[in-house]
């Protein structure tokens, strides 16, 4: 009998260590520590695809993206715009109004890289030019670790859009896991 417990208590004791590196390895991939102690693909800048103009603006398909409470912004993603590009980077359109309704509204035309967390806006809508059209951007990758910036983008990613670190599979999958807010992976039945 003290055979069998002692070899119970060895595997529970490598289980312990398994899990503690499993999760030393979550939290270095998941961006816990500081820039130079994160993955390289975080670090690394990877050529993009050719990004395509931005789409026309609409309002016929709209997704509601969940944001905090304490956010004044109704955010939603227009799913006609939704494209998972041949390089992961889901590319969309984002409408911001007031939460009731009232207030400016903004637009912007972006894409997320899951394997890196990041999100770049290419073009911004200026409602006020006559006539209103999109306005080119064109910023670098942002981190939606942090927290303090691009809160709908991180909102976006965080829908279920992008799996841990995995883009969707295709434009088609993204555009229903922003409708539904269910990635495969949260289907009762599995994958």
């Amino acid at each position: 009998m003290k055979i069998v417990h002692s070899l119970a208590g060895c595997s529970l004791l490598a289980l312990g260590l398994l899990v503690g590196t499993a999760s030393q390895a979550q939290i270095s991939l998941w961006g816990g520590g500081p820039k130079e102690e994160q993955p390289e693909i975080l670090k690394e800048k990877k050529q993009e695809s050719a990004v395509p103009p931005a789409p026309a603006l609409s309002t016929r398909h709209l997704a509601d993206i969940a944001m905090p409470e304490f956010s004044a912004l109704r955010t939603s993603v227009d799913l006609d715009s939704v494209e998972v590009a041949p390089d992961g980077i889901v590319r969309y359109v984002v409408l911001m109004q007031g939460s009731d309704g009232s207030g400016s509204r903004s637009a912007y035309y972006q894409g997320i890289n899951c394997n890196a967390f990041a999100v770049r806006t290419y073009a911004r809508y200026d409602f006020n030019a006559t006539p209103p059209g999109w306005e080119e951007v064109d910023t670098d990758w942002a981190d939606l670790h942090d927290r303090q910036s691009n809160r709908q983008a991180r909102a976006i990613a965080s829908s279920g859009l992008c799996t841990g670190l995995t883009p969707p599979t295709s434009s088609r999958d993204a555009r229903r896991i922003l409708r539904t807010g269910q990635s495969l992976w949260d289907r009762a039945t599995g994958y």
